[in-house]
């Protein structure tokens, strides 16, 4: 299977509010089977510009670098789960520190047995302007689950050792 984003594609009149596209194969043929869109959908948002499919394929992550919280351009990152070739909205990793322009979701990588979340930041600028920053979030174990409401928990956030305004890491 395979996820590919379109962040710029217009939406229902809303210009770059950007979709996911979904395919999957067979022996060496793709085929497109559906399309993403976001759960708060709005001209220029950027949806799909981070984009990452689990190793079983039925989790989704999307990135949506100028998605708004609390009326900030924060970013957002959104979960969405398989459904046959649809996939349903599941939920939304909250941007840890809200400040306007951070792009939270602009990269999104995922350890190899999907344990470890790994958002980037590029205009965070909590150590210098446009320095960025990556979240890093552990999925709980079984146990764990029954203990906590949120899928995931931020465990921490690292910042380049060298950086300089407008690097952009994450």
């Amino acid at each position: 299977a395979m996820a590919v984003g379109c962040y710029a594609k217009d939406v229902s009149g809303m210009v770059d509010a950007g979709v996911v596209y979904y395919y999957t194969r067979s022996g060496s043929v793709w085929t497109y089977r559906s399309r993403v869109i976001s759960p708060r959908a709005a001209a220029g948002n950027a949806f799909g510009l981070g984009v990452k499919l689990s190793q079983d394929g039925n989790t989704l992550y999307v990135g949506e670098f100028n998605g708004k919280t609390n009326n900030l351009t924060t970013g957002a990152l959104y979960v969405f789960k398989r459904n046959g070739y649809a996939w349903d909205f599941s939920y939304e990793v909250p941007e840890p520190i809200y400040a306007n322009t951070n792009r939270f979701g602009i990269g999104i990588g995922l350890s190899g047995d999907d344990s470890i979340l790994v958002v980037g930041t590029d205009m965070a600028s909590e150590v210098l302007t446009g320095g960025g920053r990556v979240n890093v979030y552990i999925k709980p174990s079984t146990f764990e689950q029954k203990l906590l409401t949120e899928e995931l928990t931020q465990r921490s956030k690292f910042y380049a050792e060298d950086t300089v305004a407008g690097d952009y890491f994450g």
